[in-house]
């Protein structure tokens, strides 16, 4: 597939297809379908179809989790599981910095009942959006209240505009710093994903100014009555 760049990379079309990997072969691998005709997208001749095979980019596999909010595919799977055992996990496999993790003692043997796929999705998403934007997290806090949760990441960057802090989750949305930001590699569907899973929840997220380091980010997501 030859170059193309994304004008509106959300309206093409996705489809998925199973094929043999060679005569006689009953392997079957999973390949992702663009059809640009239809895309907006700006293409060059021969372009028409374009196939991603196996192990998808980052904007594919983010393009069909967010195209199933679209169609109204998405059901949470509910699991019961300690809130504080999960978030180390998940700070461990996906920060790349000197995250610090923030709790109160007593919120070790809390439980909750959330999607615990989707949730990671969104903790890993708001550690990513630091690192790509802010040079990494520097914190995440997490604190009970009443019978919900609210997480929040800290960052040291640049900070968010307040009239952007709204439009930063929506679909593609980089802000006006998010060119001279880190390393800026985004999808720009991280934290449109991040408000649709907490959407999912009941729950909500937000962005602010990070007051405990006097600089930077914060983004708070709330997930009220998950607590059991």
């Amino acid at each position: 597939m030859t170059d193309w760049s994304a004008k509106n990379p959300y309206s093409s079309n996705l489809t998925q297809n199973f094929v043999l990997n060679g005569e006689g072969s009953g392997k079957e691998t999973r390949h992702i379908v663009f059809d640009l005709a239809l895309s907006g997208l700006e293409y060059k001749a021969g372009d028409a179809l374009g196939v991603v095979p196996v192990a998808p980019s980052k904007l594919v596999e983010d393009l069909l989790e967010i195209s199933r909010y679209d169609v109204s595919a998405n059901a949470l799977t509910l699991e019961r599981f300690l809130i504080v055992e999960f978030l180390e996990r998940v700070i461990e496999q996906n920060s790349s910095t000197e995250t610090q993790f923030e709790f109160p003692s007593e919120l070790s043997d809390t439980i909750v009942e959330a999607d615990k796929r989707r949730l990671a999705r969104v903790i890993s998403n708001l550690l990513e959006n630091a690192e790509f934007y802010a040079g990494g997290a520097t914190c995440i806090e997490v604190i009970q209240i009443n019978d919900g949760v609210s997480i929040s990441v800290f960052d040291n960057g640049p900070g968010i505009a307040l009239n952007e802090r709204s439009s930063i989750f929506e679909r593609f949305a980089r802000g006006s710093e998010g060119g001279r930001r880190g390393s800026g590699t985004g999808t720009g569907l991280g934290l449109s994903l991040v408000a649709e899973h907490v959407k999912l929840h009941g729950g909500s997220v937000a962005v602010s100014e990070n007051l405990k380091d006097g600089v930077g980010s914060k983004f708070t997501v709330l997930l009220p009555g998950v607590v059991r």
